[in-house]
């Protein structure tokens, strides 16, 4: 219920919002707005995670892209926390952590050949016409409209992605679920 509500809140937001759960269920903060479409998370939250009491947090991405980022994903498998949660649009994506982590390093390495396959599969798409960007945009404007080509090509193809992430994390037990709503 609080990713849907996590959702709703930000749906079509400019910015990322952070929402964190203890594990009494309880919101310890809620909707914490961040700064050029990135949020931190504060000083409090980070002692409440260090007493091992926080079981999730939410954050929204944009275009319907809830595939997590580096800093993400290095954050969804820290010891003590369970779930992970990304909404965007019209989908939440929960990255479940089924255990503590054996493997740290191999796991951290197995990210970062999913995120090389991610960019390989984006950038042979031939549907993308990133040349176009490349002749229309330059400097800021050009990451940002390639951000958001990416996060679109993303959510088109979400499915396939999420099958990727659970295949090479699997043996991590490290899990990504996805729900429309």
């Amino acid at each position: 219920m609080i990713a849907i509500y996590h959702c709703l809140n930000t749906f079509e937001s400019d910015n990322e919002y952070l929402t964190v759960l203890n594990n009494d269920y309880d919101i310890i903060a809620d909707l914490i707005e961040g700064t050029d479409r990135k949020v931190f998370v504060p000083e409090f939250v980070k002692d409440e995670y260090k007493l091992g009491n926080v079981l999730a947090t939410f954050h929204n991405h944009f275009g319907g892209a809830i595939l997590p980022s580096s800093t993400d994903f290095n954050n969804s498998i820290l010891p003590k926390l369970k779930f992970t949660v990304i909404t965007s649009d019209n989908i939440i994506g929960i990255i479940v952590k089924d255990n503590d982590l054996e493997g740290f390093q191999q796991l951290i390495n197995e990210f970062k050949l999913f995120e090389v396959y991610l960019n390989f599969c984006f950038s042979n798409d031939e549907f993308n016409n990133i040349e176009s960007l490349e002749n229309d945009y330059e400097g800021d404007e050009l990451k940002k409209q390639r951000e958001i080509l990416f996060n679109r090509y993303i959510s088109l193809n979400i499915e396939k992605f999420v099958v990727e992430f659970n295949y090479r994390m699997e043996k991590f037990n490290v899990y990504l679920i996805y729900i429309k709503i």
